[in-house]
């Protein structure tokens, strides 16, 4: 006879306790645009895996112009979702 083991409510919530450490790392370009303009990307971690890469544009007066959050999924594929999830909604082209 073999038995299975069938998790109950207490084993789910011990294995979902594991909050991933968060971190932000900003790249910024090492120069201005010709207009003035700076650009970075800001990257989410979670633990050590990248969740998510953000590429934002100020002006040279700081105003964000351009913006967009790429997500990476479990297996590295890339997906943007509807601004409405996102951390920073998508400004600009």
């Amino acid at each position: 006879m073999i038995l299975k083991k069938y998790l109950n409510d207490d084993d789910k919530q011990d294995k979902s306790k594991h909050k991933p450490k968060i971190t932000h790392e900003i790249d910024a370009r090492k120069s201005r645009w010709s207009d003035g303009a700076t650009s970075k990307h800001i990257i989410e971690k979670h633990d050590t895996k990248t969740n998510s890469v953000t590429h934002q544009v100020e002006n040279k007066n700081g105003k964000i112009i351009h913006q967009h959050q790429t997500h990476v999924r479990k297996h590295g594929t890339k997906i943007q979702f509807n601004d409405n999830w996102a951390n920073y909604p998508s400004i600009g082209d």
